[in-house]
């Protein structure tokens, strides 16, 4: 039936495109137009247990993300964001996502409305000699209504750890 392997979530995180649906620049004149404005968006980390027979070095860590086009009245099926994979060492532990959706800037490439996941990865650097590292990652996507499409691979940030000497 499939609901043994309901995951549960441990982390949330909601975001809405408040930007302008159409806007022009008064210094340079540039259009922007967001055709997502008023959409909202949620992450999710969840912890999902693994199936049966559980393959070796299963991570359950995932981080989800939805999209709703209707001032959340329906959400579309959730786009996997990081997580659900299999590497021997459960080091890609990822957890406590955030999002952040770009007002966009006319001539730069950034179109207004995209939207960027932000995530930890807990485990990740932890040995890391002779200072601990941590990750944080980071994948953009695009809606079109309910639907989201990951617009490139993730990014991993390096973060050395601070440590105050006293």
């Amino acid at each position: 039936t499939g609901q043994e392997r309901q995951g549960s979530v441990n982390s949330l995180h909601l975001a809405v495109d408040d930007n302008l649906a159409n806007f022009t620049d008064p210094t340079t004149g540039n259009p922007s137009t967001d055709a997502n404005a008023g959409n909202v968006y949620i992450a999710m980390g969840m912890n999902v247990p693994p199936p049966s027979p559980a393959p070796a070095g299963y991570q359950p860590w995932v981080i989800g993300l939805a999209a709703s086009s209707d001032r959340a009245a329906t959400w579309g099926t959730p786009a996997s964001v990081a997580g659900s994979v299999t590497n021997g060492n459960n080091s890609n532990s990822p957890t406590r996502p955030r999002i952040a959706v770009s007002q966009g800037a006319a001539g730069n490439g950034v179109a207004a409305g995209s939207i960027t996941v932000i995530w930890d990865e807990t485990l990740a650097g932890r040995q890391s000699s002779p200072d601990p590292l941590d990750f944080i990652q980071s994948r953009r996507f695009t809606a079109t209504g309910n639907t989201l499409t990951a617009a490139g691979a993730a990014v991993r940030h390096h973060v050395r750890e601070l440590r105050v000497e006293r």
